[in-house]
């Protein structure tokens, strides 16, 4: 982790620890909703439409992936290290990101020599790869998350399907834009206009790639902050999306729920899964698949996950996602932490800690590979975590979500003051934010057992 991150870090994590004292409110999810065939757009009930959950026992050519959004920020050592590491066990298939705000820095220039680095050298070690191209520019709007300019968009798609043809097999058009942390502001009608722009252009300079729409996030809908992921698709059809992509793509994250386990629990990302096939259904589109293109569960100290329950949520999503009809690839988010014991989710996702370190989930996922190649998957669901820890584990996260969106603005304006600090103060800044992070996460720790009983006791009295 650079020491700048690790300041953002630090300033989170302090936050962190005072939220702990005021406790945390959630948002009931909405009824789930659907769209009828696109002859007749409208939006009905979900119940109205069935569900399939029946199962396919085809796994031999199922694709068990990796995602990592961060190979774009490693020199060439550490990239070939880190592919060798996720190669070794067994994987072929990698999802990577394409970071449009760094490539094209201006309207007219390009950089793409890490662009470069990171495709040449995934692709020669044998990985097929699947790129999402996202990050707004400078020059277009709001940076990172805003909504792109269609045509902008699209040009810029064209220049990376024409530059990596033949070594990028799959293209998802943005990440998650049924939400306002990637897509700025939410709109199914808006994001289908891009889709189409960028579809027709990839196809033109490259007939025989796949081109995903989404990918959608597995959340709920908020209005002004995000829209479940099935009234998204809705919308998208709607609008006019069907023969605009060649499949959809889905993370169907639950940092507290086993995947498997939220078969009828309403927006569980079971659920949502079923609702996004049954929507394809009936717009005529149900023979086409549903990528899962991340997956995965942070190992971050106090608010995250241990490594038995990384590797057991990992094992269960990949046996039940194979044997859905309609599932395509499945990729695992990600490769290795940036900062392995950081009070930060981002640095806490990896198979591997961040000094290469295989975690359990990592030999789980190479069994299953192994598994998957001999043409039988085991039957798995993985165990439920006690009532009160599923509860500290929600209210922590939603915490450290909003302290982090919170943050946003101040770290960007901390970040160019920082960067104009001579050397010294730079590193006694950094030496701060270790000594913040550090305290804070003892803090923590020191206070989890006492705020588990708090919450056993409150549900024992049924709040």
């Amino acid at each position: 982790m650079t020491p700048l991150r690790r300041i953002h870090t630090a300033l989170a994590a302090a936050l962190l620890a005072v939220s702990t004292l005021t406790g945390a409110a959630s948002v009931a999810p909405p009824d789930p909703v659907s769209v009828s065939p696109m002859t007749a757009p409208q939006l009905i009930h979900l119940e109205t439409i069935t569900l399939v959950n029946a199962e396919t026992s085809d796994v031999a050519t199922q694709v068990f992936g990796v995602a990592d959004s961060n190979l774009y920020t490693l020199n060439q050592s550490d990239l070939v290290a880190q592919l060798s590491a996720i190669r070794d066990l067994g994987v072929t298939d990698l999802r990577l990101g394409v970071p449009w705000i760094y490539i094209q820095p201006t309207a007219t220039t390009y950089d793409w020599a890490q662009m470069d680095s990171v495709i040449n050298t995934a692709h020669g070690m044998g990985f097929s790869i699947t790129a999402a191209i996202t990050g707004n520019p400078v020059w277009g709007g709001t940076p990172i998350a805003g909504a792109p300019d269609p045509t902008a968009y699209a040009a810029f798609a064209a220049e990376v399907a024409q530059r990596y043809s033949g070594e990028i097999s799959t293209y998802e058009i943005w990440n998650e834009p049924n939400g306002v942390i990637f897509y700025s502001p939410v709109s199914a009608e808006t994001y289908t206009t891009v889709l189409q722009a960028a579809y027709t252009a990839i196809k033109a300079v490259d007939p025989d790639v796949t081109v995903l729409a989404g990918a959608l996030g597995a959340t709920t809908t908020i209005a002004g902050l995000s829209v479940s992921p099935q009234e998204f698709l809705a919308q998208m059809y709607a609008s006019g999306a069907q023969g605009y992509f060649d499949a959809v793509s889905y993370h169907p994250y639950h940092y507290t729920l086993p995947f498997s386990a939220g078969l009828g629990l309403t927006n569980s990302p079971w659920e949502q899964v079923q609702a996004l096939n049954a929507i394809m259904a009936a717009n005529g589109d149900g023979d086409l698949k549903i990528w899962a293109t991340e997956y995965g569960n942070a190992t971050t100290p106090v608010f995250g996950v241990s490594e038995t329950v990384q590797a057991n949520f990992l094992e269960d999503f990949l046996v039940a996602w194979s044997k859905l009809p309609f599932a395509g690839p499945a990729f695992i988010y990600s490769g290795q932490d940036v900062a392995t014991g950081m009070l930060n989710h981002e640095a806490n996702f990896g198979l591997f800690t961040d000094d290469g370190t295989p975690k359990s989930a990592a030999e789980v996922l190479a069994a299953l590979i192994a598994a998957r190649d001999s043409g039988a998957l085991p039957d798995y669901s993985a165990p439920l975590l006690p009532e009160a820890e599923v509860v500290y584990l929600q209210l922590a996260s939603i915490a450290s979500g909003l302290i982090n969106q919170a943050l946003i603005i101040p770290n960007a304006i901390f970040e160019a003051f920082y960067h104009v600090l001579p050397e010294p103060l730079q590193q006694v800044f950094t030496a701060v934010s270790d000594f913040i992070t550090a305290a804070t996460t003892d803090f923590l720790e020191a206070t989890k057992p006492l705020a588990l009983d708090a919450i056993t006791v409150l549900l024992d009295l049924g709040f």
